[in-house]
Order: C-alpha cells, then sequence, then structure tokens
C-alpha cells in the first residue's frame, strides 16, 4: 500500500480502520490538520474562550476563513510528501470536504468512505466521549446519510455495521492490492 484518504462521518470506525492499517503494514502515518487548525485558532485566539473544543472544528474553519483552509491544504500537502520521502505510508484522516478531496487527488490517493448506521454511530458517540444522548444528537445532528461526506467522489466503501466485519474487511484489502 502506497497511501489512503479515509472519510466517513463521526463515530463511524474510521480509527478503527486506521488501526488495522496500522497493525498490517509498517509506516503507516496519520497526516490530519486537525491538530495544526486547532494550534492556528489558539495561537490566534480564534475562540471565545482560548479553548478549541472537540467537534468545533468545521465552525473554526468558517471562522478562520479560505486563507487558512489554503494553509491548510499545503500543509497536509507538504507533510504526505515527506512521509512518501521518508519511506513511510501516509494516511490522510478525516477527508471530508471538496478541499480535502482536491489535496487526495493532487497527490493521487484513493479514497475510502467508512460508513455505519446512524443508531451505532451514536452509541459509539456517547460511549467513546462519555456523553449524553442529547449532546450527541446534537453532535452527530442531521449530517446526510451514512453513505455520503459532503458528495466526495469515493473510491471505496467500507460498510462499518458490526455484521460482516470479515466480508468488508475482505473486499478492503483486495481494493487495496487493485490500486497499489
Amino acid at each position: 500500500m502506497r497511501a489512503l484518504a479515509v472519510a466517513g462521518r463521526s463515530a463511524s470506525g474510521k480509527d478503527w480502520l486506521i488501526g488495522i492499517l496500522r497493525a498490517t503494514f509498517a509506516g503507516v502515518e496519520l497526516v490530519s490538520a486537525s491538530a495544526f487548525v486547532r494550534n492556528y485558532a489558539i495561537q490566534h485566539k480564534l475562540t471565545e474562550d482560548g479553548q478549541v473544543i472537540k467537534g468545533r472544528d468545521t465552525e473554526l474553519l468558517q471562522r478562520l476563513g479560505h486563507e487558512l483552509t489554503l494553509q491548510i491544504a499545503e500543509y497536509t500537502l507538504k507533510e504526505c510528501r515527506l512521509l512518501r520521502q521518508l519511506g513511510k505510508i501516509p494516511i490522510l484522516g478525516s477527508v471530508r470536504k471538496p478541499l480535502d478531496q482536491k489535496v487526495a487527488n493532487t497527490l493521487g490517493y484513493p479514497i475510502v468512505l467508512v460508513t455505519a448506521p446512524m443508531e451505532m454511530r451514536l452509541e459509539r458517540l456517547i460511549k467513546r466521549d462519555n456523553i449524553s444522548r442529547a449532546n450527541a444528537l446534537a453532535i452527530l445532528g442531521d449530517k446526510q446519510t451514512e453513505d455520503t461526506v459532503d458528495n466526495l467522489c469515493v473510491d471505496h466503501i467500507f460498510k462499518n455495521d458490526g455484521r460482516h466485519t470479515e466480508e468488508e474487511l475482505g473486499k478492503f484489502f483486495t481494493f487495496l492490492a487493485s490500486v497499489r
């Protein structure tokens, strides 16, 4: 495997799938601009309380504007290219926006969409973040269907419904072998 971009809604199982990749392939490195955005926001005091709350990246990006969005894309491109030069396998995490897709396409990375039923995502979010059902529903909101992420064009869909895991993993690894 040379590289990959992973997309999916909150609590769909993106981190779980990336964990499988890390266990299977030596040198897998996650590239995410989330930390870059958080550091930028704190440095420039772009939050009301000086803290960047998990789940507010979309709101922050809207406030930071076009310039930061381009800086993020540039950062991600450089980071992925550097990892490739070092012989690592970069994984773009949390591909959600059209610009993320452009970065993945520019790098030639196939995009895998991880999906899960809404109720399963809700349960995972409650357990993972130790929050109430009402808060989890507010975070997930009306986020389209499980099979789309802001109209991204994807190369493979991993259905993480907990029932067909072995079958889905088999399809996933067959897909990975086809894009080497």
